[in-house]
């Protein structure tokens, strides 16, 4: 009979091998699910902010329109239902710039969350 007396510490070395061999994968695989992450914040917060800036144009151009509405009310050029459609069309314009304004902030932010670590250890 052959049993090996001094195994415990090749088993013991080879344990401690695969450890770290898992180790490592998994800080790779954390690492890559964290870039993944904040790939994908970035850019829906680069899609969020083109959209809030497209709209603050439509704002401008609704405030504008309403402006010119109401002038030409108050001269007699327009009715008042002319100037009933500029409020609406403002009115919904604003609050798509203000819901586009909050899902830019949201994302910005989560981008922060995720990335408060990375640069404050």
């Amino acid at each position: 009979m052959n049993i090996p007396i001094w195994n415990w510490g090749t088993t013991q070395s080879r344990a401690k091998q695969l450890q770290q061999s898992q180790a490592k994968r998994d800080l790779s695989l954390a690492e890559r699910k964290l870039l993944a992450a904040i790939q994908s914040r970035y850019s829906e917060a680069e899609v969020a902010l083109k959209g809030h800036s497209e709209l603050n144009r439509s704002l401008e151009l609704a405030r504008d329109a309403l402006r010119l509405t109401t002038l030409r009310y108050e001269n007699a050029e327009a009715r008042v239902l002319d100037v009933v459609d500029a409020e609406v069309a403002f009115s919904s314009v604003a609050s798509s710039y203000q819901d586009a304004s909050v899902h830019y902030h949201v994302a910005l932010a989560s981008l922060q969350a995720l990335t408060d670590g990375v640069h404050n250890p």
